[in-house]
């Protein structure tokens, strides 16, 4: 029923703050082999809580080279006709976890930059950072359109998976408010970006 997800999404967010290892226990296994066939059968029973654990598993990439290339704060959001909520991309660019507590035994999101390359240098993951974070390069250019903005990324592998959106379509509207949640927002716009439009472009 609506009323024990609910509990259930509620006694998952007391239960973390009580013991931080069951977020780290949580983060692990959702990047299990079996981890997103699993979170869409849970879509289906228990929409909320599902939604309630695609959050905690959200999180900042880790930063290669902070001084040369820093993930920017500030950005462009406007498309050629509209404003957006949020900017998506689906990358694979991942390092193992060296960390020990809640990131402990992960494979982490992490933004790439080759320092020891010079300025001239290739960086084949500076187009889709650029393309993520729109920042004009002339200084003071749409200076009106500019957004403070935060980067995260998804710490379960292959999230953009037909049962998942099968299972979203299937939320009931009593589950509706599991679409304002940054997680769905933003695995809906990544399906958008990268599948839906680029069709109407060929």
């Amino acid at each position: 029923s609506t009323a024990a997800a609910s509990m259930l999404a509620k006694q998952l967010d007391r239960q973390i703050a009580e013991d931080p290892r069951l977020l780290n226990k949580i983060r692990q296994d959702a990047q299990l082999d079996n981890a997103v066939d699993r979170m869409a059968q849970l879509f289906h029973m228990a929409p909320e809580a599902a939604a309630n654990m695609l959050e905690q598993l959200l999180v900042r990439p880790i930063v290669e080279d902070s001084g040369k290339h820093p993930i920017k704060t500030r950005a462009v959001l406007w498309t050629h006709m509209y404003p957006r909520a949020m900017r998506c991309d689906y990358q694979p660019d991942v390092i193992q976890s060296e960390e020990k507590g809640i990131f402990r035994d992960l494979r982490m999101p992490v933004w790439k930059f080759d320092s020891s390359q010079d300025e001239n240098g290739t960086q084949p993951q500076q187009e889709w950072h650029d393309n993520l974070i729109i920042v004009p390069k002339e200084k003071g250019a749409m200076i009106e359109y500019m957004e403070d903005v935060d980067t995260k990324a998804m710490l379960m592998p292959n999230i953009l998976d037909i049962d998942i959106f099968m299972a979203l379509a299937s939320t009931r509207s009593s589950s509706i408010r599991i679409f304002q949640t940054l997680a769905v927002q933003g695995i809906i716009y990544c399906l958008w970006d990268h599948l839906i439009v680029v069709p109407f472009y060929l």
